[in-house]
């Protein structure tokens, strides 16, 4: 992509801005922004945003110790925490109504695990229980939770929402997107 991802930008915006302001408008109680390669880069445009930031120093062991890390910050600092939900910087099609959709169902069902829906495998944004805190933890490598969201372990309650769904991972999927938004 020429630069950090999330950097790209998107009218005034940068991606990981965008995804900052989704979640702020699905008013989550309490937002951590987990931050790897590109730290120092990255950051100055987390800051203007009222959220946590925690740097993954161990970024090389990929999305999975990201998700790790930012699950050991959350419950260090908020140890009464029931739920995470897990959003990624490069779907900006995912929007608030998306995130309280899954929130909602969340509140319903406590105890299971609100995954997206691929038609086919399950993946985030996602929202855990609290009994799947440890597996957070645990997990490192590039597929996030995709691993443990498709293992059958626990109870799915999916979401569907396919046009939401796409990522950012070309110049390609990139400049569709911006297409998308001057539409």
């Amino acid at each position: 992509m020429g630069k950090p991802k999330q950097l790209l930008p998107v009218a005034e915006d940068t991606l990981i801005e965008l995804a900052l302001k989704t979640a702020i408008e699905a008013r989550m109680d309490d937002i951590y922004c987990i931050l790897g390669a590109n730290f120092k880069e990255i950051q100055p445009k987390v800051e203007k945003y009222s959220v946590e930031i925690v740097e993954n120093k161990d970024w090389e062991n990929g999305l999975g110790k990201s998700i790790a890390v930012g699950t050991a910050a959350i419950l260090k600092k908020e140890p009464q925490t029931e739920g995470i939900l897990i959003l990624l910087a490069d779907q900006p099609w995912v929007d608030g109504l998306y995130l309280e959709k899954m929130i909602s169902r969340f509140e319903d069902r406590p105890d299971a695990v609100i995954a997206s829906d691929y038609e086919g495998f399950y993946g985030v944004p996602a929202i855990f229980a609290k009994a799947y805190f440890e597996q957070l933890k645990g997990l490192e490598g590039d597929n996030g939770a995709k691993e443990l969201l498709n293992s059958r372990k626990m109870p799915i309650i999916s979401v569907k929402s396919p046009e939401k769904l796409d990522d950012i991972d070309t110049p390609a999927d990139y400049e569709q997107f911006l297409k998308s938004k001057n539409q």
